[in-house]
């Protein structure tokens, strides 16, 4: 997706899960714009949960619904990968079990 005025952006995005309304994603940008998550997810009709700027409606911040659930990265120093793996805090967990997550599957 671009705009007329912005720099190229790439997300690769796979649904997880879907339930009350709400879809659960997977979301990996492959290139690192400002809101580039925020904006795609609108884009493909998805907002984020309190998305205040590119959602439907506008609502105040602080409730936004965006998890950097897991991150891998490898070092100059080491050849292997190293992932670190975050619990979605619990103010997230009702909705993501809405769509299919479990604590003990983690998905």
């Amino acid at each position: 997706m671009t705009h007329p005025t912005g720099q190229p952006a790439v997300t690769h995005y796979r649904v997880l899960g879907t339930g009350d309304g709400r879809a659960w994603l997977e979301l990996r940008p492959r290139t690192g714009r400002t809101h580039q998550l925020r904006v795609h997810s609108a884009a493909i009709g998805c907002p984020l949960v309190g998305e205040p700027y590119y959602g439907p409606v506008r609502v105040p911040p602080g409730n936004l619904h965006l998890l950097a659930r897991s991150v891998s990265f490898t070092m100059a120093f080491d050849r292997e990968p190293v992932t670190a793996l975050a619990p979605p805090p619990p103010h997230m967990r009702d909705a993501l079990a809405a769509c299919g997550w479990t604590e003990q599957s983690g998905r």
